[in-house]
């Protein structure tokens, strides 16, 4: 993945953390350095369907039950490890239309970016938990090749120490 993401001559590109998050797991020897510029593009969230909010919190907080809910994903790596890192027993779904997915009854859950609320508030949506800030950051696809330090990278894009 990381070659589309970075041109062959350049040595860094952009992209969220989201995305380094899936390619960070899953590229075998990959070595990269992904650098958080402080700009926050959206956090990473669990939603259900209104009305249904508190069942799930229910379910995700009971470590005993025999129910795994399905979540539909475009981050099957991210959301494993949320759901690692929270003791949650969820089946996850990789798929790209997310939101019609819970609507339509698929899946129960969705974990993907909220930017701005309003597709959650269109599909009458709620968020169960949150799992973090999504932050656009610089990334390197070849560490012998970083010719800038990244304190002058950041100079160069007016980075401010994590203030949006």
């Amino acid at each position: 993945m990381l070659p589309f993401l970075i041109d062959e001559n350049a040595d860094i590109g952009f992209m969220g953390s989201d995305a380094y998050t899936e390619i960070e797991y899953t590229a075998e020897g990959l070595q990269t350095r992904f650098e958080p510029l402080g700009i926050k593009i959206g956090e990473m969230i669990l939603a259900a369907k209104s009305g249904r909010v508190a069942r799930y919190r229910r379910l995700l907080d009971d470590k005993q039950s025999l129910v795994s809910p399905m979540v539909a994903t475009k981050y099957p790596v991210g959301s494993a490890r949320f759901a690692r890192e929270r003791r949650y027993d969820i089946s996850i779904k990789e798929m790209i239309s997310v939101e019609a997915a819970v609507i339509g009854g698929e899946c129960e859950l969705m974990f993907d970016i909220r930017e701005s609320g309003q597709t959650l508030k269109d599909n009458k949506l709620v968020i169960v938990a949150r799992a973090g800030r999504v932050e656009l950051g610089g990334i390197c696809k070849d560490m012998n090749a970083w010719r800038m330090p990244f304190d002058e990278f950041k100079d160069c894009f007016g980075y401010n120490g994590g203030e949006t």
